[in-house]
């Protein structure tokens, strides 16, 4: 084991018990993978000077849900009454046993000096409804949403979903319920264009669909907020109660971490690139696939 993995290992062992995080102040972000919530993370991390803490539901060996096999993007009934996951859950908002993969973009040191911090979320936005209805949250969560034809345009790209099977695998029970009446419609697909396009569009109508949609939790659009991330952020903070945050340390324009290009773009065509990505027929396709969902995205 090298040397410098050793002294993560005892970093990390060290500092955890020291970790003692207030639940109710950690700020939750959601969205989809290779929806521009990196960016937004990192910009939120830095105005509250919180430590940001990574992709806790990604599926990993030692992850902290692993037990419990969640799907990829994991569903949960608001009214589950399953004590172990919300243990699993509990644990996290407190910060403990906090693992190397949930602080790649922070320290256990860091961590161990604040009451809060901010977690994001790019495989959970099915869980918004169950979070939401069984834990308290001072700020609300939010939920970025950005253009599914984007999103799925640069999943494509990235080495993450090179491997990914061209069929639509149904979670298996029994938090599957979403999936299941569109089981027959799902197992016709057979491109993964069309199959990132079904999870994304399953995820979040579900969410869009909810009738505590935009009221236990915020709704923002990517879009929007890469042309006026002030405007935006101005809406969220006020519906946080917040009158004043100083943005003058804060540059928008840098590219995030995950960023899959150094190349400096205008925001117009940061917004139109995924039009190159796919071929007349891919896009037909990919329509198909919203008409079928009865699903419609206004990309303005």
């Amino acid at each position: 084991m090298a040397l410098r993995t050793v002294q993560k290992k005892i970093e990390r062992q060290y500092f955890n018990w020291k970790i003692e995080l207030k639940p109710e102040q950690n700020i939750l972000f959601f969205g989809d993978p290779r929806g521009g919530t990196t960016w937004m993370g990192e910009t939120l991390s830095q105005l509250f000077d919180l430590p940001l803490l990574w992709e806790p539901m990604l599926a990993r060996k030692d992850s902290r849900f692993s037990k419990f096999n969640f799907a990829a993007r994991p569903y949960l009934p608001e009214d589950l009454n399953e004590q172990a996951i919300k243990k699993a859950f509990s644990d996290l908002f407190d910060g403990k046993n906090i693992d190397h993969w949930e602080i790649q973009h922070t320290t256990p040191k860091k961590l161990a000096k604040r009451k809060a911090a901010l977690i994001k979320f790019t495989r959970g936005n099915m869980l918004l409804p169950y979070l939401t209805a069984n834990f308290h949250f001072e700020k609300k969560p939010i939920y970025m949403l950005r253009n599914p034809f984007a999103v799925v345009a640069s999943q494509l790209k990235h080495f993450g979903w090179q491997n990914m099977h061209p069929r639509f695998q149904i979670p298996r029970p029994p938090y599957n319920q979403l999936h299941q009446p569109h089981h027959k419609f799902l197992k016709t697909l057979n491109t993964k264009h069309e199959v990132l396009l079904a999870h994304w569009v399953i995820a979040n109508q579900y969410v869009l669909n909810h009738p505590r949609n935009n009221i236990d939790w915020i709704s923002i659009n990517y879009e929007e907020t890469l042309k006026n991330p002030q405007d935006i952020l101005q809406h969220v903070f006020k519906r946080w109660c917040i009158s004043e945050i100083d943005f003058s340390q804060v540059n928008f324009s840098k590219k995030s971490r995950t960023s899959l290009t150094k190349k400096e773009v205008t925001i117009d065509e940061q917004l139109s690139n995924w039009k190159k990505s796919f071929t007349s027929k891919e896009i037909n396709q990919m329509e198909n696939v919203l008409n079928y969902f009865n699903f419609r995205y206004a990309d303005d």
